[in-house]
């Protein structure tokens, strides 16, 4: 009873969503049909069965790469990229990572400044619906739990395509923490036919919901693949030996806090946290990679003293004197690139974030992770001891910081690799079984 319930409640809301698209197009002022996307390459096969990946954000594209590269390499199967550029700069960087940047079929123009998430779901949809006419794609590839998975995993279902959702059971069971992301995959996880789950813990979550056992696969996480593939190709970054030789007697504390949940209030209390922490600690330092979304230095600015972030921002890096003088040990950086970024975790010792992303990577690395969220949908790194929820509030921030730093027995327990997220071969498990389920009859 409760599994009907369950999926009842997800389709009601899939319906109301759809309603609220459709007055989204009723009532905004701007016309679709002057949102062009741009066709970069017509490289289908007709011969070959079309897979079709939406992505829109790097953590996707990042975690997609690895698949793509595996079902490129298959004679049977023809890929099509599309890019909805949430994150367009960022998305464009990590896709090089991989030499997938020219292989980007269709890039969607959607992105406007302060737009809702109904009118980015609206544009998304009608895009996708001529792309699919277009394509004809035999099997749509989404990731993860974004906007742009869940519009793709909806346009593929009203055009009766099968759904492989990867990275999927990931659950908190709170619908509005994280928001949108939590609803995103509950209601995706209903549309796949393929969900290719990291983990038991994750596997579990989707038989709770009473999905089909025999459509559920534990792959592991490609984003081990993609780790690494990026620490075996590239050597230390110049501008990360650069940073490293300047901090080299200091305690690298990596610090990300992007989430709607964190932009408000949140982003104040762990903020002040730093500030009292090296206040304390005089050898700790914090590199700090401003997410590109304006919301996020709209935040910060917020809660930044004015002076300093005019030394910080305005005059980068700027020396500050007098009693703020410790917060010459706060970085703030533009977003590094994914090689960057990965070098620079591992050399860290500690990783503070509320990145889902980053906590995979740096458990796998063996950087104790704190996670400044009050829920997560990646408890495997808890149970396995290498990190820690601690939620965004001042004293808790403190209170574990210290612990860590304080305690050599207990940091020592947490900073070793775990394998929890998978073992690196994630995509090719994933392409087999794609494989596999084309050579038999659609059940």
């Amino acid at each position: 009873m409760f599994k009907l319930l369950n999926h009842a409640i997800i389709f009601i809301l899939v319906i109301y969503l759809c309603f609220l698209i459709l007055i989204t197009f009723n009532i905004t002022k701007f016309s679709f049909s002057n949102i062009n996307y741009q066709v970069f390459q017509k490289n289908i096969n007709p011969k070959k069965n079309v897979l079709l990946f939406i992505f829109g954000t790097r953590p996707e594209a990042i975690k997609m790469a690895p698949i793509i590269r595996e079902a490129q390499n298959l004679n049977n199967f023809s890929t099509v990229l599309v890019s909805t550029g949430q994150h367009k700069e960022m998305l464009h960087q990590a896709l090089s990572v991989f030499n997938l940047t020219n292989s980007i079929d269709f890039s969607l123009d959607v992105m406007t400044k302060n737009q809702s998430l109904s009118i980015l779901t609206a544009k998304v949809l009608f895009h996708l619906d001529n792309i699919f006419r277009e394509c004809h794609p035999m099997m749509t590839f989404v990731q993860g739990d974004t906007t742009t998975s869940f519009v793709g995993a909806l346009a593929s279902f009203y055009h009766k395509i099968p759904v492989a959702h990867i990275e999927a059971g990931l659950r908190t069971n709170n619908i509005y923490s994280p928001f949108p992301e939590e609803i995103n995959r509950q209601i995706i996880s209903n549309i796949a036919l393929l969900n290719f789950a990291a983990t038991n813990i994750s596997k579990n979550n989707l038989l709770k919901e009473g999905h089909n056992p025999n459509k559920i696969y534990i792959t592991g996480n490609t984003v081990v693949d993609a780790l690494h593939y990026v620490l075996s190709k590239f050597p230390l970054q110049t501008n990360v030996s650069s940073i490293l030789s300047i901090l080299t007697n200091y305690k690298i504390i990596l610090l990300t806090a992007h989430r709607r949940e964190n932009l408000l209030g949140p982003i104040n209390d762990i903020l002040r946290a730093v500030y009292f922490l090296l206040k304390q600690y005089e050898d700790i330092c914090f590199i700090y990679p401003i997410h590109l979304n304006p919301n996020v230095m709209e935040a910060i600015q917020k809660s930044l003293p004015f002076h300093i972030f005019t030394a910080k921002f305005v005059k980068k890096q700027h020396e500050i004197k007098g009693d703020f003088s410790f917060l010459n040990r706060l970085y703030f950086f533009d977003p590094f690139s994914y090689i960057s970024q990965i070098q620079i975790m591992n050399n860290s010792y500690l990783v503070m974030t509320d990145s889902g992303g980053i906590q995979e990577e740096a458990v796998s690395l063996g950087i104790p992770v704190l996670v400044l969220r009050d829920t997560t949908e990646r408890p495997e790194g808890i149970y396995a001891g290498s990190a820690k929820l601690i939620g965004n509030n001042f004293n808790s921030i403190i209170m574990h910081v210290q612990k860590v730093l304080n305690d050599q027995k207990e940091y020592h327990k947490m900073a070793v690799p775990r394998n929890v997220y998978g073992d690196g071969t994630s995509s090719k498990q994933i392409i087999r079984i794609v494989n596999d389920f084309f050579a038999r009859p659609i059940a």
